[in-house]
């Protein structure tokens, strides 16, 4: 019938829809949900060979019924809308998370661990409220953003469990807003605590499956970088391959406005990734060591002040194992105690110099600079205590979201932490 149709149209058969839609019209007009209007009945009559009167069709709806409905549609659309929130209130909020994700790198994280607490709750109370559906989508991106955040803040301060109730917090806002990125960034903390934790293998695991929905994105340059770091760990030469891969999406992608946004990615930041990978690696101490002095300037401004403080300790750590491994022991105990002396530590900094000073006595095993140094990481490490910085009310920001419908529901970190989800297979 619907080719029926077209040729009674004629040389108008180009104004008619395609079809599989005409299809459509003619199955819902034969059910009786739908009206024919008169253009269609005229074409009808054309294609049957019959008059008007004969035709057995249903009428259109009459035009108070259709103002009726586009009145309902008019309504839904309004309450759809209907808001408690000003658009100010969103672009101020925004502007908040990106200011503590710039200051990730510099700040102690105490304080930017309280900063970001208050302003997540404060987002999650704005879910609970009357907002629109754009709305509480960017709502969902900014609370999934300061919970990726809070992540980091709270695995340097020792406190796992929180950390790791927030990592699984922004994953599952990243989800419900359908933010890729946010969810890529979650599966990178996974790959990253799994790398300070000393499981290489889980952390490429991590890193792929993240991989899989990051697009080229900054997270995407970061999955490759932890993947790479992790073959590098297991003495895999796919660590190099991994490498590649992050410098070509890199190479991609525009440089950052901010380049000390922590969720962002450039080439100095490259560098630094290069210069550990290779050093783990420890097949060309050569890239590794310039690689790593090369990340060391970058994080020195002309007039003297750090502007990478992490970034800093570890490269003068990958700086350290290559003296290490050519034999100047100066040096590498010199390198080993300037990595201390930054006083902005990431959660790897320690294991690592405790790594670090394993292999000196190893190697070393009478020398003074090597006692002195393990002394040196040893009151570091007492001075860290667990969850240092982190109080009840900065570990029970961690909260875990998740949606049953329209119902949510809250899972505070303090005394129910989500448990360690499993790397994928």
């Amino acid at each position: 019938m619907a080719r029926r149709l077209a040729a009674a149209a004629g040389k108008d058969r180009g104004a008619l829809p395609d079809h599989e839609t005409l299809t459509g019209y003619i199955r819902r007009w034969e059910a009786g949900r739908a009206g024919v209007s008169e253009r269609y009945a005229l074409l009808f009559t054309k294609a049957l060979g019959v008059e008007q009167a004969e035709l057995d069709v249903p009428a259109p709806p009459p035009q108070h019924a259709l103002a009726d409905d586009a009145l309902d549609l008019i309504e839904l659309t309004r309450r759809a809308e209907c808001s408690d929130l000003g658009r100010g209130t969103l672009e101020a909020l925004c502007a908040v998370k990106e200011r503590l994700c710039r200051d990730y790198p510099s700040q102690f994280p105490e304080e930017l661990a309280r900063r970001g607490t208050r302003y997540l709750r404060y987002v999650l109370r704005l879910l609970e409220g009357r907002v629109s559906l754009t709305q509480h989508r960017e709502l969902l991106v900014t609370g999934g953003w300061l919970a990726a955040l809070l992540g980091c803040l709270h695995y340097d301060l020792g406190n796992a469990s929180a950390a790791e109730a927030a990592r699984v917090m922004a994953r599952n806002l990243g989800q419900q807003a359908g933010h890729g990125e946010i969810i890529a960034w979650s599966y990178e903390l996974a790959a990253w605590f799994a790398l300070v934790e000393g499981k290489p293998a889980d952390v490429v695991r991590w890193a792929q499956a993240g991989a899989d929905g990051a697009g080229h994105t900054n997270a995407a340059v970061q999955l490759a970088m932890q993947a790479a770091r992790g073959y590098a760990r297991m003495g895999d030469g796919q660590a190099v391959v991994a490498l590649r891969t992050g410098r070509a999406i890199l190479d991609e992608l525009p440089e950052p406005a901010y380049p000390e946004h922590h969720f962002s990615f450039d080439h100095n930041k490259y560098d630094f990734y290069a210069g550990t990978i290779w050093t783990w690696l420890g097949t060309d101490d050569t890239t590794a060591a310039e690689h790593a002095r090369l990340a060391a300037a970058q994080c020195v401004l002309p007039g003297g002040r750090v502007r990478w403080p992490m970034r800093l300790a570890i490269s003068k750590l990958d700086l350290a194992v290559i003296a290490s491994r050519r034999g100047d022991l100066d040096e590498a105990v010199a390198c080993g105690t300037a990595a201390l002396d930054v006083p902005r530590r990431s959660a790897e900094l320690l294991p690592r110099a405790v790594e670090f000073g394993q292999s000196l006595a190893a190697r070393y095993p009478r020398e003074h600079l090597v006692s002195e140094y393990r002394d040196l990481v040893r009151n570091a490490r007492l001075a860290l205590a667990p969850g240092s910085g982190c109080d009840d009310d900065c570990t029970r920001s961690a909260v875990c979201i998740s949606r049953s419908g329209t119902r949510r529901v809250r899972c505070m970190a303090a005394g129910r932490h989500p448990p360690h989800d499993t790397p994928p297979q």
